[in-house]
């Protein structure tokens, strides 16, 4: 299905003046999503979360010498857990857990179990 005018209009909008980009659990072959990769600027970073790496036909780069590009291996729920928390963000999530999905609730509550037994 074709996407809403909004995502076009905010692709002009915010994409100059992105500086991290987050592509989440995609193979970044269907466009005109996997075009957002170009439109961000030549500094800004650029954060791929699969279990696989993808884009390379894009020019995303996850070799040693790669400058902007990042491979973040795993499930998109387990790797943004993980950044949530490293953002120091663990905490407000789990203040408004009953506002969550109840698969979200589930996999937070094991996120935090798991946490607090190591």
């Amino acid at each position: 299905s074709p996407l809403p005018d909004i995502f076009f209009r905010k692709i002009i909008e915010d994409l100059p003046s992105t500086d991290l980009f987050i592509v989440i659990g995609t193979s970044l072959a269907v466009g005109p999503a996997n075009s957002l990769v170009h439109l961000v600027p030549d500094e800004c970073l650029r954060v791929v979360v699969n279990n696989e790496p993808v884009g390379f036909r894009l020019g995303i780069d996850y070799s040693e010498n790669a400058t902007r590009d990042y491979f973040a291996r795993g499930t998109c729920d387990g790797i943004l857990l993980q950044l949530m928390e490293e953002m120091g963000w663990i905490d407000d999530i789990e203040n408004i857990m009953h506002e969550l999905s109840d698969s979200s609730k589930e996999l937070l509550h094991n996120y935090l179990e798991h946490k607090r037994s190591t």
